[in-house]
């Protein structure tokens, strides 16, 4: 069964798909007119507005009013502003199928965080006393994915900074001092898909050609790959599948110490067997 998106709530989709974030585009008063129309509709009074330049700075905030808030009821809602853009785009495309006040409220409630979220805010809490707010960082995206080569993918003008490769977040080191970034280091990274991007930032050619890899295999496929043995330091002899993906990325994969071929590695990359595994066509 599809679902069809009014006209008007597809607006509202585009709108928010084409927001830019950009720290330097932030309108607070509009922000703060944005809200004032939330709490309106919610039959809550207007309070005074505490603006936060970073997202630790806000949560710091967030915690304070949460310890003084009488019972814990720190605050009446603490979201993050795109969240209540969505929510807005959804309760407006319900409205079109159930056309009802109680449905109306809700728009009414929700619609204004979509002219919070295009201004620029980032995070929001509602507690007793105020309202607190966080101005939207800068992002880097590359293929919709968090992605910068050369400094911190998401940054707020006051220093707070994050680093992240292909969608990844990785040590601010890795990007910001790339020649103290080594093979050893990138081969025995705990968690795999930082591993993966070590291994992508250094390059693979630089990665095994620094620890000598030794072929095992190849195949006349370099979609099948080349299978290679390395000795890592302090870890013993590992093989690795080193293939190049339909993207023409070249990337190399762990397998079992008892691979023997480049085709029976890639086989078990698949879970099957190297009978049951299909060659791929070679595109020209």
């Amino acid at each position: 069964m599809s679902t069809k998106i009014s006209h008007e709530a597809q607006a509202v989709i585009d709108r928010i798909a084409r927001h830019k974030y950009d720290a330097k585009n932030v309108d607070r008063a509009a922000i703060e007119g944005a809200i004032n129309r939330h709490l309106s509709a919610l039959n809550l009074p207007p309070r005074p507005f505490k603006w936060c330049a970073t997202s630790k700075e806000g949560w710091g905030a967030a915690r304070d009013a949460a310890w003084g808030a009488a019972g814990g009821a720190a605050w009446d809602a603490a979201r993050g502003a795109a969240r209540g853009a969505a929510i807005g785009a959804a309760e407006l495309n319900a409205l079109s199928a159930f056309n009802h006040p109680t449905q109306a409220k809700l728009v009414a409630i929700w619609l204004p965080m979509v002219d919070a979220f295009n201004a620029g805010l980032w995070l929001y809490w509602i507690t007793p006393n105020s309202v607190i707010c966080v101005d939207q960082p800068s992002l880097h995206i590359a293929d919709n994915r968090l992605h910068r080569e050369d400094g911190p993918a998401v940054e707020w003008p006051a220093g707070e900074a994050y680093y992240f490769w292909r969608g990844t977040s990785v040590p601010k080191e890795w990007i910001e001092n790339r020649a103290g970034l080594t093979a050893k280091t990138a081969l025995q990274w705990p968690n795999v898909e930082q591993r993966r991007a070590a291994c992508e930032i250094l390059g693979w050619h630089r990665v095994l050609s620094e620890l000598k890899a030794k072929t095992i295999d190849k195949h006349d496929n370099p979609q099948v790959g080349e299978l290679l043995e390395v000795s890592l330091p302090d870890a013993g002899k590992e093989r690795f599948l080193r293939v190049l993906c339909g993207t023409n990325r070249e990337f190399a994969i762990p397998v079992p110490k008892t691979m023997k071929t480049a085709i029976a590695a890639q086989a078990w990359t698949w879970g099957l067997s190297a009978d049951e595994f299909q060659i791929p066509e070679v595109r020209t």
